[in-house]
């Protein structure tokens, strides 16, 4: 079976850099262990697209959170590529404010 290749949609993008700019702010080692939090999972998603479960309601499957920095990553598996669709706090008061999202 072939690797799918993942891309950020603009959304996602803007939100995983942002937070990373902001971290950078305060804290290098913060800033660096969210990458590294964000791409380990973005590898986790592609190794296995399929074994993460679906947002209810939704098309969209969800990683996360992760262990330090209490992230997910929501995303779409097509015949194609991954989609990622938000790179979301999941202790936000609403953590599923991207889910009417269009890419």
């Amino acid at each position: 079976m072939k690797t799918k290749l993942y891309r950020l949609i603009a959304e996602a993008r803007i939100e995983f850099d942002g937070q990373y700019d902001n971290l950078l702010l305060h804290s290098v080692p913060k800033a660096n262990r969210f990458r590294a939090e964000i791409e380990k999972g973005f590898q986790a998603i592609v190794a296995k697209p399929n074994g993460f479960g679906y947002v209810a309601g939704s098309p969209y499957r969800s990683y996360g959170p992760t262990k330090k920095e209490k992230y997910g990553i929501a995303y779409l598996e097509t015949d194609d590529e991954i989609i990622i669709v938000a790179v979301f706090y999941s202790g936000s008061p609403d953590p599923l404010y991207w889910i009417e999202r269009a890419f």
